[in-house]
């Protein structure tokens, strides 16, 4: 999942891409995000300042150079970007109208032809499918390297794929 997140950072045209990671957490997204664009210029943002020392020894240790804000993403103020990355974070924004107010947030910070990518996993809502699912899943390749597991309904998906739909046509 994570690996599939980071290559779509080759549609980038630009040399040098800032890109933000949103609830960086340990860097493991930012960091395969980098393995693509090794010419990356890279902020990470996590409200949690051990998780996020955790992400400084990870970069540090690989040679990565990054900014580091320490910060929900939904209070920093966002620098203006060519991607938004974020893993298994923005489930974590609980109303539609917050969650409208971060794509808006995201839109404005954004280049042009910039990217949005949220990586995340779903398994099923039937309780069977959900433990084959892990079950079959977890052993061989791990819960985080696998792309489009079962399908979920959330309450907010006719708003979240119309928001979408919206950003899509956005043209400033």
């Amino acid at each position: 999942m994570l690996d599939a997140a980071a290559s779509a950072l080759r549609a980038l045209p630009m040399r040098e891409p800032v890109i933000v990671d949103l609830g960086t957490g340990t860097g493991a997204l930012a960091a395969r995000c980098v393995s693509v664009r090794s010419d990356a210029k890279l902020v990470a943002i996590d409200a949690d300042a051990a998780i996020l020392d955790m992400a400084r020894q990870r970069f540090a240790r690989d040679g990565v150079v990054a900014s580091f804000l320490q910060s929900s993403f939904l209070d920093a103020s966002l620098p203006p970007c060519h991607a938004i990355v974020a893993s298994l974070a923005l489930h974590h924004v609980r109303t539609p109208e917050r969650k409208q107010q971060l794509y808006r947030d995201c839109r404005s910070v954004l280049a042009r032809d910039g990217l949005l990518i949220s990586a995340v996993c779903f398994v099923s809502v039937d309780s069977g499918l959900a433990e084959l699912e892990l079950r079959c899943l977890v052993p061989r390749r791990g819960i985080g390297d696998v792309v489009g597991v079962g399908r979920h309904e959330h309450p907010f998906r006719p708003q979240r794929q119309a928001l979408f739909a919206q950003l899509a046509r956005h043209r400033p």
